[in-house]
């Protein structure tokens, strides 16, 4: 802003030479140069309160928003742009070829003198509150300086205290376990990062034409309305997209009832392109501005994930729906979506889903817009029922975007000027030029920083390349030229770029290209430097620190048209000017070889341990090694096995015989002691299986060769352990022939394993047939390794039923149980192994093998059950009918409340073990309970159906029934069906939070908002018989809580009732009401007369000897003292200390009562026990600090004879008192 003004000043130079030149002119010109003045220095502040911002806050805080806020400058800006406009129309006039438009620019000034006057009066205004701004001392000051002048012209002082605010949609709903899972399982990618990122990107003041032009707020406005946004590549649409969405974001930021969601499909991540994971996205964002909106997305999850004859893949079409009756919970819901067209093959289908999302709608709640290029295909789709808005880069925006790069660049020293005013020609030449592309004028500015001179960087502006395809071209030349080394770390970054692999930051992508060919090692001092590499790189490439990403800064393609170059540069023909370019080009497919092969390469390294596994980088290798089925293909393993030369050893030459004998060896390499869960023990388990699986298709066959002669005991178990895990049937018989054989009952065959022996080790390799010679050679099928558990336990799985046979053929068994009492019945059931479950019941001992009870009191289908195993318990369930099968509470709980069982617990219900045995009550109370919190009456009817009784022993802190639960968690539906259904309204239980006893009959009337149930609930407390016992009044909670309603009702209700211990007449009833009324704070006339009205005695005195009245007085309850003087309250009371009203109201300084007392009767004359008078009391009172006197009570008073000459024995006469 601070070049515009003094373009203006030059710009209005030639002006000052005119004869015609007025007052007002001459003034406005020195206010724009004094404002040009002070707005560079105030660009000297802000960047340097800028730099010294504290670091940035983790992802998840999120940040306050910036104090330099530009958008207060936004008027000033257009002022000058107005005047700058205006001056330059006329100077061109000036230079007219015409003499006559000569003449008429030198007579005439562009503006009015009245024009002329406002723009004076708003520059110095301008020049005032940035002059003040630049006297602050932090970037706080500076914001709230600058703030003033929003503050004088629009009063948008809400704006800035719900900024921070506009960074995320608000959650504005209570989260727990089950709904966490319910984000997770729907949240398959969250967009924002994507609009942190962009959102960073927009320079301050830009894309104002889009979100305060008339376009944007016809859409905002107008309900169902619709808009696509299109632009050329380059244009800024995703920044301008997240600018509509901050705008929205602060329009709604007081409005509860309007909401917001949006997503960004980028060409990065291919998850963003699924029209499932779109819709999942949006319905999550809408679900946590609502609870009413949650409740139905968990609903559809519950489908989904509870039912076992549903797929548990939610669907487009489905979640169309899903969001429709989302939508339906607000008055007006926002849509935004952007990058439709980056899409890939999925554009067409996408954008037709998404229209059909807006038109489908029936209440018009629904305002959506989209952002892509303007592609045939989206243009087809669209045009017709969405408002179309031409995306280019405005001159102004461009102007502002330039400026803001040039000042930073050279602020940074990136870009070394010697000649300043070469800055004002790169603006001109970069605007003009630009063709409306943000991105091309990004890549310039970088060019003009990798220059060296003044003379090369003007040079270069008169060549500028036309298209962004030039431009990259350019930029890989300069690549080109540099050393293989160079070349080699940038070819790998593209190609790592182009895997979508977003999971790896920054510093794992330098790790991983750092390695060089052949290398077994990678060294600190080995790994490319970021800065080093980003300066390769140049515009191709961009960092992306995000908040969203927790463990590190990523780097990214710098925008999706470097993609669509480099994937381009495949079908560049020979004949083309750069062809030699091809050899950068990348794909997605060459980018996972590539990064499958570094995989396997890190993996087998030498220094692998120094690497940290992460759970990121665990998640990402496995399925790029699966991609292309890479643990298929020998010639991989074979050239990563050749760089190391410990795999060659004599002893093993025997191995390389057999081509797939590499795959063992793999195993060797990667080695047995790895973190689980980490790649190296991933990849290990990826390759054990593929070894069973190929062995089937391809047997081992033994080599003639053994060991060598003479080779000692560990070498020979060695080569035991090599034959067992080749399961090599024919070596190991020929091996147990030999006079090493007695090595075979060894249990130190692997040092990773101690405590193993031959069969548990044949077993976890799934090396089955070597089983058959060692139990016949001798070795114990019953013994136990060092866990606890025998070799039939480790047949659990699937596949295994060859192995168990084996086993149970030498004398193992299926009842023999581990060190937790569990049989391999237990495994399999807790596995869901039904061919090992099938297989175990047909060898017969079924009734006593389901009946074996572990230690964790879980019989087979107890454990199955746990684990929510619906194919294993629905296998075992026929035979497991009586209380004996069911002996965990905990399994019926598990599954009671699971949609998927429900055939499983109708059969339980038939079987008697829900409702007549310990476990099956205990477990419908469990669900019961659950249900009740969930106010699920559905459920709450099927378990009454199925036994569960109305009063039962809940899990809750405290014993309380059913129907208090519901009332004090406030699940009224749940309560109604209770109260309908006859459960009992007068057992006394704990109260849920107080330490006193209570019945339900107190905890609605702890609801005022309940009232309306007590005639009922009285009835139903009555005829039981419910005893009042437990309360010193049955009238305390009403009056405590003020709930007057619900203490007419009472009274009412229960006058000349009985209650348990004889009839009760309504006197005696609320015999201690009026007393206990009385309690600090209360003056409730309402409930005092009801009291009254039912018979209370209105002179009843407590232990003190007050009445009702005495304590009203003494609580300056002033409705409540005229109610009961109007009823007969003995006005002449003394308390057991002496005192009387007077002396209670005097003390209370209120005057006001000591007046309604005397008209009620009180005698003036009174003598009190200290022996003042009432004009006595009155002073004494009144000479207290901070009383004011009241001259109309003591001319009362006075007027009914009190003597002003007493003199009490306790003080000075009256008179004196008032001297004083």
């Amino acid at each position: 802003m601070g070049s515009v003004a003094s373009e203006t000043v030059e710009t209005a130079i030639p002006f000052q030479f005119q004869r015609v030149l007025s007052t007002e002119v001459g003034n406005l010109m020195r206010e724009v140069r004094s404002l040009s003045v002070i707005l560079h220095n105030l660009s000297l502040v802000a960047f340097d309160l800028e730099e010294t911002e504290p670091p940035e806050t983790t992802a998840a805080v999120h940040e306050p928003p910036p104090a330099l806020q530009p958008h207060y400058l936004h008027d000033c800006h257009q002022l000058l742009r107005r005047l700058e406009t205006g001056l330059s129309r006329t100077e061109a006039s000036l230079d007219s070829g015409s003499g006559r438009q000569r003449l008429q620019a030198r007579l005439k000034w562009p503006f009015t003198s009245t024009e002329s006057r406002d723009m004076i009066q708003d520059i110095q205004r301008y020049n005032q509150i940035i002059h003040t701004a630049l006297a602050a001392d932090s970037l706080a000051k500076l914001k709230h300086c600058l703030s003033r002048q929003i503050e004088m012209k629009d009063g948008l002082e809400k704006i800035n205290r719900t900024a921070e605010k506009i960074l995320d949609i608000q959650v504005k709903i209570a989260l727990d376990t089950k709904r966490n899972q319910v984000l997770e399982d729907f949240g398959q990618f969250n967009p924002r990062g994507e609009y942190e990122t962009n959102n960073r990107l927009r320079h301050d003041l830009t894309g104002l034409w889009l979100t305060q032009g008339p376009e944007f707020d016809c859409w905002y406005s107008t309900p169902a309305s619709r808009l696509w946004c299109s632009g050329i590549p380059g244009a800024g649409k995703s920044v301008l997209s997240a600018a509509v969405i901050k705008e929205c974001l602060h329009r709604n930021a007081h409005d509860a009832h309007k909401a917001i969601a949006y997503f960004f499909c980028t060409y990065r991540h291919e998850r963003s392109q699924h029209m499932v994971n779109i819709l999942s996205s949006l319905c999550i964002q809408l679900a946590l501005q609502s609870e009413k909106a949650f409740r139905i997305l968990q609903e559809y999850h519950d489908q989904l994930f509870s039912s076992h004859h549903i797929s548990t893949k939610p669907t487009a079409e489905m979640l169309t729906q899903i969001l429709h009756r989302i939508c339906a919970c607000f008055t007006r819901v926002y849509i935004i979506v952007d990058g439709i067209d980056e899409c890939d093959n999925r554009v067409e289908a996408n954008v037709k889903c998404l229209a059909e999302l807006a038109l489908s709608q029936g209440d018009d709640v629904i305002n959506m817009a989209l952002f892509s290029r303007d592609e045939s295909i989206i243009r087809t789709c669209l045009e017709k029922d969405f408002s179309h808005v031409e995306i280019e880069a405005h001159t102004e925006d461009l102007q502002l975007y330039v400026a803001s790069e040039l000042n930073e660049k050279i602020a940074s020293k990136r870009l070394r000027l010697r000649d300043p005013t070469l800055k004002d020609l790169i603006m001109t030449r970069l605007v003009g030029e630009a063709k409306g592309m943000f991105r091309w004028v990004a890549c310039q500015l970088d060019y003009m920083c990798e220059l060296p001179t003044d003379r090369a960087r003007i040079e270069a502006l008169s060549k500028l390349l036309p298209s962004l395809y030039a431009t990259y071209d350019r930029i890989l030349l300069r690549i080109d030229g540099c050393n293989d080394a160079v070349k080699r770390l940038v070819k790998g970054t593209l190609l790592m770029l182009s895997t979508s692999i977003s999971s790896l930051c920054f510093e794992e992508i330098c790790e991983a290209i750092s390695l060089e060919d052949g290398a077994t090692t990678l060294e600190d001092d080995e790994i490319v430097e970021e800065k080093e590499l980003l300066r390769w790189c140049s515009s191709l490439v961009r960092v992306n620190k995000s908040s969203s990403f927790a463990n590190g800064k990523r780097i990214q393609f710098a925008h999706f048209t470097v993609q669509e170059y480099l994937l381009s540069l495949k079908t560049r023909n020979s004949d083309h000017q750069y062809s030699k370019l091809r050899e950068y080009a990348v794909s997605r497919v060459d980018g996972i070889d590539f990064f499958s092969f570094l995989c396997l390469r890190f993996l087998t390294m030498e220094d692998m341990e120094r690497f940290p596994p992460t759970p990121d980088i665990t998640r990402i290798i496995i399925p790029r090694l699966q991609q292309k089925a890479l643990l298929s293909q020998e010639w991989f393993y074979r050239k990563l096995l050749l760089q190391f030369s410990d795999l060659n050893s004599p002893l093993f030459t025997w191995q390389l015989h057999s081509m797939w004998s590499v795959f063992p060896r793999l195993l060797e390499v990667l080695g047995e002691s790895n973190t689980p869960g980490c790649p190296r023990f991933l990849l290990h388990q990826e390759t054990a299986d593929f070894i069973l699986r190929t062995r089937e298709r391809r047997p081992f066959k033994s080599s003639d060769r053994q060991f060598p002669d003479g080779a000692s005991n560990e070498e020979v178990l060695k080569y035991f352990h090599s034959l067992i895990r080749l399961n090599d049937k024919i070596g190991m018989s020929a091996f147990l022939t030999t006079p090493k054989a007695e090595l075979a009952k060894s249990t130190d065959i692997d040092p990773k394993r101690p405590g193993w022996n031959a069969l548990h080790l044949a077993l976890l390799e799934r090396s089955y047939r070597v089983l058959d010679p060692l139990l016949t050679f001798g070795l114990d099928p019953c013994a136990e390794s060092p866990e606890g558990s025998k070799p039939v336990h480790m047949c659990c799985q699937d596949n295994t039923s060859e192995a168990l046979q084996i086993l149970l053929r030498f004398g193992g068994s299926i009842l023999d149980t581990d060190n937790v009492g569990r049989t391999v019945w237990h495994l399999a059931a807790e596995m869901n192994s039904v061919m090992v479950l099938q297989e175990l019941l047909n060898l017969g001992d079924v009734d006593v093998a389901l009946k074996v009870t572990s230690k964790h009191h879980e019989t087979p289908i107890c454990a199955a059950a746990t684990q929510l195993r619906l194919e294993a318990v629905s296998l075992l369930l026929p035979f497991c009918r009586t209380e004996e099968h069911w002996t965990s509470s905990k399994a019926l709980s598990a599954i009671v409340y699971e949609p998927i069982f429900f055939g499983v617990i109708q059969s339980l219900h038939g079987f008697g073990i829900l409702s007549k045995t310990p476990c099956g009550i205990h477990a419908l109370a469990c669900a019961f309970y659950r249900a009740i919190l969930f106010d699920d009456v559905q459920t709450c009817e099927k378990l009454y159906g199925l036994g569960c009784p109305l009063e039962c022993e809940l899990p809750f802190p405290v014993l309380v029934t059913p129907l208090a639960l519901a009332i004090f968690r406030d699940s009224y539906k749940v309560m109604m069906w209770l109260f309908r259904k006859g459960a009992p309204v007068s057992t006394i239980m704990a109260h849920p939070t107080k330490d006193t006893h209570c019945t339900v009959l107190d905890l609605v009337l702890e609801r005022p908002n309940l009232n309306i149930l007590l005639w009922v609930l009285l009835d139903a407390y009555l005829a039981e018989e419910g005893s009042f016992a437990h309360q010193r009044s049955i009238l305390n909670t009403p009056l405590i809580l003020g709930n007057t309603d619900g203490l007419t009702i009472m009274l009412n209700k229960l006058q000349d009732k009985a209650l348990g211990h004889g009839e009760v007449t309504g006197i005696s009833i609320i015999r201690t009401g009026l007393l206990f009324l009385w309690q600090p704070h209360r003056n409730n006339a309402t409930a005092a007369n009801a009291l009254l009205v039912h018979g209370a005695d209105v002179n009843i005195t407590d232990d003190k000897n007050c009445t009702p009245l005495f304590v009203a007085v003494e609580q300056g309850a002033i409705e409540v003292v005229e109610l009961l003087i109007g009823h007969g309250a003995n006005i002449d009371v003394m308390s057991a200390s002496s005192h009387g009203l007077v002396d209670v109201a005097f003390a209370q300084k209120s005057w006001r009562m000591v007046n309604i007392l005397l008209k009620a009767g009180l005698s003036s004359r009174q003598i009190n026990v200290d022996g003042r008078n009432l004009l006595s009391l009155m002073t004494l009172w009144t000479c207290q600090p901070g009383t004011e006197p009241n001259i109309g009570l003591f001319k009362r008073l006075l007027d009914h004879g009190v003597d002003l000459y007493w003199k009490s024995s306790a003080a000075d006469l009256t008179i004196s008192s008032l001297k004083e």
